[in-house]
């Protein structure tokens, strides 16, 4: 079984200004001409983070990942990311329109910690198509803190948590995308309200 552990989260503030020009698709979906729009919507939108531009002048010690960290750094003591004072889970959801077909689909999950795991073990189970390319990318980005994402099974207790963890208040956190019409809201729990 999964071991999941609430973790202390960075979170925008208000000097960052209104969350729906901060926040961004994963960056597997990001197009060059989404990064242009939301590189216009905000100095402090996170595609600077996580899908940053490069150079031709870039080098090992100045490169998209580097630059990143550095304003992260600085949006850190800027205090445009503060850190949370505990712990916490974050239930999140992702409501949408299929392009093809116009269904409405809402994903659920959470936000959280995962102890590492070796595939061998049958409790982490790789993706079945991955190129090295993105690979090597989004390693490169988790010390900056870009999660990377774990499906879990659709049924069961995972599920059911996770709607409960949302249902016990309104949302905290609410974003509306502006690119596809896709909603996130993510609820705040910390452990001792689980």
């Amino acid at each position: 079984m999964a071991k999941i552990f609430p973790f202390t989260a960075y979170r925008y503030t208000p000097l960052a200004g209104p969350l729906v020009s901060l926040v961004t698709q994963p960056y597997d979906k990001i197009s060059p001409r989404m990064r242009q729009t939301y590189l216009a919507q905000s100095p402090y939108n996170l595609v600077r983070i996580i899908l940053g531009e490069p150079a031709e002048s870039d080098t090992p010690s100045d490169n998209v990942y580097t630059r990143a960290a550095q304003l992260l750094k600085e949006w850190i003591e800027g205090g445009i990311l503060a850190r949370d004072k505990e712990p916490s889970l974050f239930a999140y959801f992702q409501e949408f329109r299929v392009p093809d077909t116009g269904q409405y689909l809402v994903r659920k999950g959470f936000i959280g910690l995962g102890q590492l795991e070796d595939y061998s073990a049958g409790v982490v189970y790789p993706h079945e198509q991955t190129l090295s390319g993105p690979k090597k990318d989004r390693l490169d980005l988790p010390r900056q803190g870009s999660p990377i994402r774990a499906n879990l099974p659709g049924r069961g207790r995972i599920r059911c948590r996770a709607s409960a963890l949302a249902n016990l208040r309104s949302p905290r956190y609410r974003a509306h995308q502006r690119v596809d019409g896709r909603q996130e809201t993510a609820h705040r729990r910390r452990p001792s309200s689980l």
